[in-house]
């Protein structure tokens, strides 16, 4: 699994394997990697994270969700804090071990930290893969790190110009099935919407996906419109190959046209057609 931040880039697990790396990521391994290169913010996060612990949370039932687990090795590699001095020697004793889904034998994790990206490598735990770790590590980080730094340059650059996809009072994603992409309103943006209405987006593509013979898919010129909880409305079109999901809240003022006319506005604002 590739991550930019927070972001997953690229992963060849299943979901639920995806998903389970991705909380591990945000959750410990990249705190930990900003406790070391900045000791004062790191003990701020430590602390947080211990206040949090001592109420019940996931680390105190799972201690390598903390980020006070983690030491960065030489090289940017991520191990357990097990082993007395980070160095190549203690490598394979702070080697951290995870199962997947349906599976019973373990296999050895190496979270690779370079710049802004995070590569998580998962390894068979054989003899022979342990004995030649070191040497493996060392020729990986020459082959890949000049590619990796440019994927997290270039992921920088998309992350940032994303910001240009905010419109104002709406919330929304865009993805073309047919080319695989996606777009949508900013993470911080989203983040705004309540409970109730993230809840009927999800109820409402949930939906959708099932049944893919609904009218929505096979005339391009109907929406689907609900009115949610908190006056929010949520309105669902397929535009082209794609479809979008649009959600705007405090509309209690709003009927069913005046939705709709607010999704034309938003595919004519994207440069998509109505």
């Amino acid at each position: 699994m590739l991550l930019h931040g927070r972001y997953v880039l690229w992963s060849s697990l299943g979901m639920e394997d995806s998903q389970a790396l991705h909380v591990l990521a945000t959750t410990a391994l990249l705190p930990a990697v900003t406790a070391h290169s900045a000791f004062s913010l790191g003990r701020r996060i430590s602390s947080a994270y211990s206040s949090r612990s001592a109420s019940g949370s996931a680390s105190s039932r799972h201690p390598e969700l903390s980020p006070k687990a983690w030491q960065v090795l030489p090289g940017g590699v991520l191990g357990l804090h097990n082993a007395s001095s980070p160095d190549q020697a203690s490598l394979i004793n702070s080697l951290a071990h995870i199962y997947l889904q349906d599976e019973v034998d373990p296999h050895i994790l190496l979270p690779y930290q370079c710049g802004d990206s995070l590569l998580l490598l998962l390894l068979h735990d054989r003899h022979d893969v342990r004995e030649t770790l070191p040497e493996l590590l060392t020729h990986f980080k020459n082959e890949a790190e000049l590619t990796l730094k440019m994927l997290s340059s270039a992921a920088s650059a998309e992350l940032q110009a994303s910001n240009q996809w905010h419109v104002p009072s709406l919330r929304y994603v865009f993805r073309d099935g047919l080319i695989g992409s996606v777009r949508g309103s900013p993470a911080a943006k989203l983040g705004t919407l309540s409970r109730e209405t993230v809840l009927l987006l999800n109820s409402v593509q949930a939906s959708l996906d099932v049944n893919r013979t609904s009218s929505l898919y096979q005339d391009g010129t109907r929406d689907l419109v609900i009115r949610g909880s908190q006056d929010a409305w949520v309105v669902a079109r397929q535009v082209g190959s794609g479809q979008m999901l649009m959600a705007m809240e405090n509309g209690a003022d709003s009927n069913l046209l005046d939705a709709s006319r607010r999704a034309d506005a938003l595919s004519t604002c994207l440069k998509m057609p109505v």
